[in-house]
């Protein structure tokens, strides 16, 4: 077959509604391509009755994998990525090439795949997903839009006329106050196989389920790189339904915003929820933000990844602010990372604040301090408000999962914010009459490492309440980025020294081992007289500081609670009461005569200095009362008489 043959991937869009594209292709001088991942999708999809199904089966009547071969190049002559197979297929007796990627689940992303394929390939992708389309506009790669059947070729496509500008929402000053009504729908409920309709006329069958939240299910949509929300019953409201129309009069279409493109309706016509673009990754919170795990899944990834999630987070936060969306719930769980350092996904776009309906909810380290206890669905939130959340987000990813309230000490998350009780100090004075301790270890080494505007940015807006617009956090990091390259700084994710900038080789005054220590410091010390001590001994000596002081808080908070104990005074012995005796008629009470003393030659003397075995110590006998004189004459009375 001719090299100059156009090469040219199906997407699986398109297989699931016209199989005999593949035909056709090769009846234009064209070589097919397909991917394996659409295969088994395909393959999935061979029972059933919709006309889905019914084009699966139609395709696998044509397709046979048995006498496929490997191949190391496709058949331009370009070489094959060591992480890809191809395999040269047949299809009604002709041609036809599957591609696969050996990558780990985590780091496979089917739409990604495709745009890589396309651009390392100079493959011509044929889809009509709009989503892979924008992809493939951004990545410079060629896509075609599949219109439809024809049974003859298409013309080239027309310059695509420029989008109109999407007009941003309003920015009123007060939040929506009129009731929220549960909507009580009476069809069937919304689950895996159902046909729902969009505000279109589209009708979607939906796929298993692949999360579930408090608010909803999300179902893929099959033949679609699409998903549905699936809204649960107590949770469809008026307002919720508001919402999500105003939010579809704005065709947003940006890779990586999972924005609603329409709304969805059950059989009886009873609005169940959207749809919107299936995003890809996992979320940060549960990756970037936990080390072993970051370490594990993104082993290849350095410093200069971290500020390429940080840049593109700031460039999805920038085009919803032109926008006038406040994202409202900025929190690691709401973004997405894949092995591809520069692809962000924000889900959870319901939750925005769109116009007069607020953003509901939040976490208490992404709340600004003026807004910190208020309930959020009160008030409506602004950009500047928006802005202090973007910088704890930028912290969290340079520092990977620590908030930049987090200390050893100090109050709670909110006490601190409100305080503005931040413990990495940058400027002298800092921190003065302040109770709070800088984390030790790995936080200090990677703020010492940071270059100085970017701490001065954070130190601007966590501690003097000065926030940046996001303008200037992408020049700060943008500039970071170039140094990394340039080894300015160190791009170890997880730096296990301190940044020093005129580093020489110094003995430990403690541990007596070889450090590095900086040369201005040297110097001051050896001025004064003092060794310089390692960062080692130096953590020792601050966790040993901080065990002596609560253990000094603890004792003193003991001797708060127990008020000392009142003098004892002595109590005075009462005089003995004198025994009056009754005597009995006819009975002559006998005199008797005191007992006789016992000699004290009769009781064994102890040797001072012995010692009696005894085989347990038992707790000292309480002395007995001796008896009255009484007392011994009534018992030997009974004695007698008995």
């Amino acid at each position: 077959m001719p090299p100059s043959m156009e090469h040219v991937l199906v997407d699986k869009s398109v297989l699931f509604l016209d199989p005999d594209i593949i035909n056709r292709i090769r009846a234009r001088n064209g070589l097919p391509f397909i991917t394996h991942s659409d295969l088994l999708k395909l393959e999935s999809l061979t029972k059933g009755t919709e006309q889905v199904h019914k084009n699966a089966r139609d395709f696998f009547r044509f397709f046979s994998s048995q006498a496929s071969r490997p191949l190391r190049a496709l058949p331009k002559g370009i070489a094959l990525h060591p992480d890809d197979l191809l395999s040269e297929c047949t299809f009604n007796g002709h041609s036809i090439f599957a591609l696969k990627r050996t990558t780990a689940p985590l780091e496979r992303t089917p739409s990604g795949d495709v745009v890589d394929w396309c651009r390392h390939y100079d493959l011509l992708l044929l889809t009509c997903d709009e989503l892979q389309l924008a992809q493939c506009k951004a990545a410079q790669t060629r896509a075609q839009r599949w219109t439809g059947r024809a049974p003859s070729p298409a013309p080239a496509p027309a310059p695509a006329p420029a989008p109109a500008p999407i007009i941003p929402f309003d920015l009123p000053q007060s939040p929506l106050l009129t009731a929220d009504v549960v909507i009580r729908n009476k069809g069937e409920r919304v689950t895996a196989g159902s046909v729902v309709t969009t505000s279109s006329g589209r009708q979607l069958t939906l796929d298993k389920s692949i999360s579930s939240g408090g608010e909803g299910t999300i179902h893929p949509v099959v033949g679609h790189a699409q998903v549905c929300k699936i809204y649960h019953t107590e949770k469809l409201t008026t307002r919720r339904r508001e919402k999500i129309s105003l939010m579809v009069t704005r065709k947003i279409v940006e890779p990586g915003i999972c924005w609603p493109s329409e709304l969805v309706f059950n059989a009886q016509k009873e609005f169940v929820g959207y749809v919107m673009p299936q995003a890809e990754g996992k979320p940060l919170h549960t990756t970037v933000f936990i080390k072993h795990v970051l370490q594990s899944k993104f082993a290849k990834w350095t410093r200069r990844d971290l500020v390429n999630v940080a840049t593109a987070f700031l460039k999805q936060v920038q085009y919803l602010h032109s926008l006038n969306i406040i994202v409202g719930d900025i929190n690691p769980m709401n973004l997405l990372v894949t092995s591809d350092s520069n692809k962000v996904w924000v889900v959870d776009t319901d939750s925005f604040q769109i116009g007069h309906f607020p953003c509901e909810v939040g976490t208490v380290p992404f709340t600004a301090p003026e807004i910190q206890d208020k309930k959020y669905g009160d008030y409506l939130r602004t950009k500047n408000h928006e802005l202090f959340a973007i910088a704890t987000m930028l912290f969290m990813i340079l520092l990977p999962g620590k908030p930049p309230y987090s200390q050893q000490g100090g109050g709670t998350a909110s006490d601190n914010i409100k305080a503005m009780n931040f413990p990495y100090r940058f400027k002298k004075g800092s921190g003065i009459g302040r109770a709070s301790v800088t984390p030790v270890g790995t936080w200090q080494h990677i703020w010492s490492h940071l270059p100085y505007l970017v701490k001065q940015a954070f130190s601007n807006t966590f501690e003097d309440n000065q926030r940046r617009p996001i303008s200037d956090w992408l020049k700060l990091l943008t500039q970071y980025g170039e140094d990394l390259r340039k080894n300015k700084h160190s791009d170890d994710l997880f730096p296990a020294e301190f940044h020093i900038s005129d580093p020489i080789e110094d003995v430990c005054g403690s541990c007596k081992k070889n450090h590095k220590v900086s040369k201005k410091w040297f110097e001051k010390m050896k001025a004064a007289g003092k060794p310089t001590i390692c960062s080692e001994c130096q953590k020792a000596a601050k966790l040993k500081k901080l065990a002596s002081e609560s253990q000094k808080k603890i004792e003193q908070a003991g001797q708060r609670a127990a008020p000392p104990p009142a003098p004892v005074t002595p109590r005075p012995t009462p005089p003995p009461v004198p025994k009056v005796v009754t005597p009995v008629p006819g009975l002559t009470a006998p005199v008797a005569a005191p007992p006789p003393a016992r000699p004290a030659s009769a009781r064994p003397q102890q040797q001072p200095n012995a010692t009696r075995p005894q085989s347990h110590v038992s707790p000292p006998a309480r002395p007995r009362q001796p008896e009255s004189y009484v007392t011994r004459w009534f018992k030997r009375l009974l004695k007698r008489f008995l």
